[in-house]
């Protein structure tokens, strides 16, 4: 309801009124309390007067900023039951107040003592405005009813200069300071961040940070952002407290100067001098002057800094980091390789668990070695799973703590290979730790030292047995062609090949070389030099995946000569020379090692003899082996009508058995004899007259 016309009733009829004696009162003055809030409080704010004096009405405005304010009701408090009091919230930000004090009858004008509360304004703090002002002031009202406080003499006790305003102060969560966290060695020089939260409209601040000067040793504070915006200085109060003070500047602006939370307010800057576990940077406040107590002060004088919402940082001092090298190796499969684990800045140790893990395929743990750590304490390894292992030591002997010499071998890790990758990293990586005891080579202070990035990996090669090449031996006579097999043994996963065989030229004239089974899975080709040496080149398919692997003593290729001299023998040599410097001898697996060794490449001998009139090639005439290729048994016919004596030998020239074959069939068990090439010769008085070759399936 609009009671607004009531008061300009009331005030016409006492303008009439003969009893009321007229009275010449002070100025009234209207005082709107300050009150201090956070964002999202309800506050209540007082309104009261001086010079409240045969008051008969009054009629005029409170203006706030409502982004910081919503006025949600008014409340009176001296004027309950005093007369008509009524508000009109017209807008936001502005409430229009009306009293009455002669309604309802009554002849008496209302006088209240000095500072009583006449109402409250209750408010919900909406905004972070630092300030908001609750102005008194009358605008806004109805030209015709101009803002006033009336007495009984109609007289006009309002004046906007005699009315105080008053203030919300919205804060934030009181100032807190952060100084970093920080990690050095000893020596070391590290700058220790100083940042700030809740740093709203600052004007000063003073306090201090203190530490452990037998650790730190402070030598300068930079990168000073404050430097900009007013006066900052520091005081070395001593050798461990140095006392902060900031002044702001103020430009254009009345507000204070605000922040954004973590800005780096400014570094402290210490060299680390002792070997103290830890030192802590405190922000304490403490060591001030008694006349300017630890404070940071906003624009309203506040003091907003609260110990206990400032955060201390702690400076690690280590020892140099730990680094642990795991040796190398490069082993056959199926060879035991003991690989040997040491370390570097091994300082000041009392304890470490992390482990080595490598691929289970192609290792398996067969063990550890013991080494220096064992006679120094409690050592001992936990091999959890198939790839891994993880090692323990603790010291249990003096001297206490444990310092060794740089490469001092601590243990050896044992594997048997059993896989042929090229490589196989074992690593130091402290992975598979049981989340109560993590990674760690502790020292006396407690400080893990050991770093996963300074930790060296060892490779382990793993190769197949080299291959062995075999070149067969025949006996012939001189003006024979001879085709002599080259074969190999361990020829796994091979992709290419390339090495030389050599002769004496005088004797053998090489004149083809004939594929064997090389030439079902790629190209092979060959140089021939009449010299006495050829260059034999294989390289696999591109069609085919995987590397080749071929059964032992399964024929490669047939060198084919023509016998020109009459040497007793003359030898085939398999061992890489002639090769070009940039393609060494080599037969290389799918993981790219040469798996050729020459030490192991067995040479051929052609036994040559002269011609003879007696002599029969393959003594066709009246010695003859069935079956060819021959399995379990063979059986030689002699047609001769005489008894000869045989001799079997092998591809290498070993001599198997003799037998004396009379006429008729002779049947020999073979089973026992390892597939490949055999040779046969009849001896007639000693001397050969008949040769055979035999293949053993």
């Amino acid at each position: 309801m609009n009671v607004f016309p009531k008061l300009l009733v009331a005030i016409a009829l006492l303008l009439f009124a003969q009893h009321v004696r007229a009275q010449n009162n002070p100025i009234t003055a209207i005082s709107v309390g300050s009150i201090l809030a956070s964002a999202g409080d309800t506050i209540y704010v007082p309104v009261s007067a001086k010079n409240f004096t045969n008051i008969i009405g009054m009629q005029y405005a409170h203006n706030w900023e409502s982004t910081g304010l919503k006025l949600i009701s008014v409340s009176a408090k001296a004027l309950k039951d005093k007369g008509i009091f009524d508000y009109n919230l017209s807008v936001a930000g502005r409430c229009i107040l009306i009293f009455e004090s002669l309604a309802g009858g009554s002849t008496v004008p209302l006088t209240l003592p000095d500072n009583v509360v006449l109402y409250e304004l209750c408010f919900v703090v909406t905004g972070n405005i630092p300030k908001i002002n609750i102005l008194t002031n009358g605008v806004g009202l109805p030209v015709a009813t101009p803002p006033g406080i009336y007495n009984s003499n109609s007289t006009d006790l309002f004046s906007t200069a005699a009315n105080i305003t008053g203030q919300v102060c919205i804060i934030e969560n009181p100032f807190i300071m952060t100084v970093g966290n920080g990690t050095a060695a000893i020596g070391d020089t590290i700058c220790v961040p100083v940042t700030a939260k809740n740093y709203t409209d600052i004007v000063a601040m003073q306090y201090t940070h203190s530490w452990n000067p037998s650790s730190l040793t402070l030598i300068s504070i930079k990168n000073n952002i404050l430097v900009d915006t007013g006066i900052f200085s520091y005081n070395l109060l001593s050798s461990g407290r140095c006392l902060v003070s900031f002044e702001y500047l103020f430009g254009s602006s009345n507000s204070g100067l605000s922040i954004p939370d973590s800005t780096v307010l400014y570094e402290l800057c210490f060299v680390t001098s002792g070997t103290s576990t830890s030192v802590v940077v405190k922000t304490s406040g403490e060591g001030s002057p008694v006349a300017s107590p630890p404070s940071v002060e906003n624009y309203l004088g506040q003091n907003v800094f609260l110990p206990n919402f400032n955060v201390s940082g702690t400076i690690y001092i280590q020892q140099p980091l730990f680094v642990v090298h795991v040796g190398s190796g490069t082993v056959l499969l199926g060879d035991t390789i003991c690989v040997p684990v040491w370390a570097e800045n091994f300082n000041d140790l009392v304890g470490m668990q992390y482990a080595h893990n490598w691929d289970a395929g192609g290792l398996e743990f067969v063990g550890i070695k013991n080494g220096m750590l064992a006679s120094n304490g409690s050592f001992g390894y936990n091999h959890i799973i198939a790839g891994r292992t993880i090692i323990q030591f603790d010291i249990s002997t003096s001297p206490y703590p444990l310092t060794l010499p740089d490469s001092v071998v601590l243990y050896e890790l044992c594997f048997v290979a059993t896989g042929n990758a090229p490589k196989i990293f074992v690593e130091t990586n402290g992975v598979g730790m049981i989340p109560s005891a993590p990674a760690a080579v502790e020292n006396s202070l407690d400080q893990n030292v050991f770093s996963a990035d300074l930790n060296a990996s060892g490779v382990i090669c793993v190769e197949s047995a080299p291959t062995i090449i075999t070149v067969g031996s025949d006996t012939v006579t001189v003006g024979d062609t001879v085709c002599v097999p080259v074969f190999a043994k361990k020829l796994t996963d091979m992709t290419t090949m390339q090495f030389a065989h050599t002769w004496d030229n005088t004797q053998l004239e090489l004149l083809q070389i004939q594929p064997g089974a090389l030439k079902d899975y790629g190209t092979l080709e060959n140089n021939i030099n009449s010299t006495g040496f050829c260059i034999v080149i294989f390289e696999q398919s591109p069609f085919l995946l995987n590397g080749i692997t071929l059964p032992d003593t399964t024929v490669l290729y047939e060198l084919c000569f023509k016998v020109k001299g009459n040497g007793p023998k003359t030898s085939i040599l398999t061992n890489g020379v002639g090769m070009g410097p940039t393609t060494p001898p080599a037969i290389e697996n799918t993981g790219g090692i040469n798996s050729f060794n020459a030490a192991l490449n067995i040479p051929g001998v052609i036994c040559i003899m002269p011609p003879s009139s007696t002599y029969q090639p393959d003594n066709a005439q009246y010695i003859r082996a069935n079956p060819n290729p021959f399995d379990q048994m063979l059986v030689f016919e002699n047609t001769s009508g005489s008894t000869q004596d045989m001799v079997l030998y092998s591809a290498l020239g070993e001599r198997i058995l003799s037998k004396t074959l009379p006429s008729g069939m002779q049947s020999i068990e073979t089973g026992q004899l390892p597939a490949g090439m055999y040779y046969w010769q009849v001896l007639e008085e000693g001397r050969p007259v008949g040769t055979g070759k035999l293949v053993k399936k």
